[in-house]
């Protein structure tokens, strides 16, 4: 079970896979001093997935990373705002059930069920309304995925990254990992910085997150890759690849 929510969470915003392959600037070399291209599309095919005509994801495949950019952040924006109605929901239960308690000394009165229906009915008509504003129809573009604040955090990285904005990106990627440790490309790349900035204990501390994953993973569709990530950035970590 712990697999599958693990697999969950990671494509809990897929209605549709599109494979990208990133193409980043960094570069290796065995220990023979034969050069590696770290773009390759084994090292670097990362399977992602977004809303069927999400405008950000469509910008990113585009090419477009400036507006890929600027999309991505308002994703995370909208999944923000999605985020602190539904804590506002819940509390607003918790506190209207804490009330029935103190009012009605514990004993469930009709009046108490109907103030807590009420303000069910309330809440819910709270969420449905946040989903009707970032519902489109069919035959148009989606503009905003308002879920997974994580996610939307990572690929604006991956667009700071393919704009030439490494420091941006890497801020980008912590803050994914921050909210979510299971955004194991941020991970990888997070290692492969750190390393290329001499910081070893940095990167080992990335690699130790992507073997958890690994472990919780077990044989969710990720695992391939972050077998393949890992595998390459243990033997950079280890000095068997020479990253410039």
């Amino acid at each position: 079970m712990r697999n599958q929510r693990i697999k969950t969470r990671h494509y809990v915003i897929g209605f549709m896979v599109a494979s990208v392959v990133f193409s980043g600037p960094l570069f290796a070399k065995n220990q023979d001093d034969s050069e590696v291209n770290t773009n390759d599309e084994d090292i670097e095919n990362i399977t992602v997935t977004a809303r069927a005509g999400d405008a950000a994801m469509q910008a990113f495949n585009a090419g477009n990373f400036e507006l890929a950019e600027i999309k991505f952040k308002e994703n995370e924006r909208c999944a923000l705002r999605v985020e602190r109605n539904r804590q506002a929901f819940v509390e607003g239960v918790r506190e209207s059930q804490i009330s029935q308690e103190v009012n009605g000394g514990g004993v469930n009165t009709g009046s108490s069920m109907t103030d807590s229906n009420a303000a069910r009915v309330e809440g819910n008509s709270s969420m449905n309304a946040i989903a009707a504003k970032t519902q489109k129809s069919e035959d148009k573009i989606r503009e905003n995925t308002c879920e997974n604040r994580a996610f939307q955090i990572y690929m604006a990285g991956m667009s700071q990254l393919q704009l030439g904005r490494a420091d941006d990106a890497e801020a980008s990627f912590e803050r994914a990992i921050s909210l979510s440790q299971i955004q194991y490309d941020a991970h990888y790349r997070l290692g492969l910085m750190k390393l290329l900035r001499q910081d070893r204990s940095g990167a080992e501390a990335h690699l130790d997150a992507l073997n958890n994953i690994l472990k919780r993973c077990y044989d969710c569709e990720a695992r391939d890759e972050i077998v393949r990530i890992s595998d390459f950035l243990q033997k950079a970590v280890d000095g068997k690849i020479k990253l410039n």
